[in-house]
């Protein structure tokens, strides 16, 4: 609250200082920082379809390249992430952000931003999933010279039945459909899940039943999607 009541200058003040702090304490130790994450929110209607936060409201999208900047300077060896979330949906929303995200690349990058990867979250609805366009999302990142890292994959098991066995091969299904598509794109270089554990999962709480949407289940035991998975990365790829 009190961040939202600051002048524009103590906002980049503090913006500044939480990149240097955080970043500059584990400066060398990780491979790369998601710097930004999920900047764009179409229904505050503002400029690249950016969300309305408090960095936007006190320094418009040019907090995004400050962002990057300070992160560079603190921990140049690490690589910079711009992520983002549901630019695979079928929707009228993952539509916006499709629309809207590579413009707000382009700018970025025509700026001097010093971007090192983009991260697509890939939280998966097997209903609301639009893989032809998402596909042609990650050829025209390609083109722009930037690696892909898979940073939040998981599968929504909503739709699915109650029983487990059915409901396990269907979300490996789209797993194994997901990602041998996705793999045979050139310069996808991370996929991580988010969390292993189906005991962690931020869908649990959401449905009332438990839910099975990662490669371990809440015993940590193998599931179906845990070979799903192996099996499509163990595919050749075209790079």
């Amino acid at each position: 609250e009190w961040l939202n009541q600051a002048a524009p200058s103590h906002v980049a003040y503090w913006l500044d200082r939480h990149i240097e702090e955080v970043v500059g304490r584990y400066a060398g130790k990780f491979h790369s920082w998601d710097v930004v994450n999920e900047p764009m929110w179409p229904g505050h209607n503002k400029e690249f379809g950016l969300r309305s936060g408090p960095w936007f409201r006190a320094m418009g999208p040019a907090y995004i390249k400050r962002a990057f900047e300070v992160t560079a300077r603190t921990d140049p060896a690490a690589k910079r992430v711009l992520n983002e979330a549901w630019l695979e949906r079928a929707d009228h929303w993952g539509r916006g952000l499709r629309a809207a995200f590579l413009p707000m690349l382009d700018q970025l990058l025509e700026q001097g931003t010093p971007i090192d990867a983009i991260g697509l979250q890939c939280h998966l609805a097997p209903d609301n999933l639009d893989m032809d366009a998402f596909l042609q999302l990650v050829e025209q990142i390609q083109q722009r010279g930037l690696p892909i890292y898979v940073t939040e994959l998981d599968v929504n098991d909503q739709i699915f039945a109650d029983d487990i066995a059915e409901r396990d091969q269907h979300v490996a299904a789209v797993y194994s459909d997901f990602l041998q598509e996705l793999l045979q794109q050139p310069g996808i270089e991370i996929i991580q899940t988010w969390q292993l554990s189906d005991k962690y999962s931020f869908y649990q709480g959401r449905q009332e039943r438990q839910v099975r949407v990662l490669p371990f289940d809440r015993e940590m035991q193998v599931k179906p999607a845990y070979h799903a998975i192996a099996q499509a990365l163990a595919i050749p790829r075209n790079d």
